[in-house]
């Protein structure tokens, strides 16, 4: 698998090359890249962009039968072309490419304590690079984790507004990585509130799900057979 970042300073790449290994036994290549081909702005005013790296092609085009795996500061958003834009609720975290093995990852909002861009206020690094950590794992794991009959259809709920926004589909179990969250801090429930096929979770805080996740990260069906059946771009 290939790694691509945007002139990281700190070593987040090389940090994520340790973590994946580790938990994929799959081999990484780390390379710093111009990732501006590959980031779609979804809206025509200030710097938005698709969390779906592959949505013009161009990763499929320059890294054909490899899975690559973009790390980077920009702030990233949910593609929703038929809705209007929403600032406030289609920010993300991370995403995978539904037409092949493509994800990313910002860092963009996961230095501060809340989700707020504008946030002054920061954490240790440790905290920052556990975060990296789950969310890399999490994003890999759509693409690489096979036993998903148990998986949900999430939504991400505005409860004030009624504005939705669909995340795809996610594991149930709580304490798996492959459960969904929706802000670094569990929102109140009458504010915003993660659904998994109808049913309102009022748990989906990244640092809850860090405080809880499994030691070995995966839930048992979300493991089983899990390094049988890593697909050949990955390696």
């Amino acid at each position: 698998m290939i790694l691509l970042h945007e002139q990281m300073e700190n070593d987040e790449a090389e940090f994520l090359k340790g973590v994946i290994e580790g938990v994929y036994k799959i081999p990484v290549r780390v390379s710093d890249y111009n990732l501006d081909p590959f980031f779609e702005k979804i809206s025509a005013t200030g710097e938005f962009y698709c969390n779906d790296p592959n949505l013009n092609g161009q990763l499929a085009k320059q890294f054909q039968g490899k899975a690559v795996f973009l790390l980077t500061r920009r702030d990233i958003f949910v593609c929703n072309m038929l809705a209007p834009f929403s600032k406030a609720d289609q920010w993300a975290f991370g995403g995978t490419s539904e037409s092949g093995p493509y994800h990313t990852v910002s860092i963009g909002r996961l230095m501060g304590q809340t989700s707020t861009a504008a946030s002054s206020l920061s954490i240790d690094r440790d905290r920052y690079l556990r975060r990296l950590e789950l969310l890399a794992i999490h994003e890999l794991g759509h693409n690489i984790v096979h036993n998903q009959g148990h998986y949900k259809k999430a939504h991400y709920v505005n409860a004030t507004t009624g504005e939705r926004v669909c995340l795809g589909r996610h594991c149930d179990v709580n304490t798996c990585v492959m459960y969904e969250v929706i802000e670094l801090r569990t929102p109140p429930c009458d504010q915003e509130y993660l659904e998994l096929d109808g049913e309102r979770r009022c748990d989906a805080g990244l640092n809850e799900h860090l405080d809880r996740v499994n030691v070995d990260w995966f839930c048992v069906n979300c493991k089983d057979k899990l390094h049988l059946n890593i697909p050949p771009e990955y390696r």
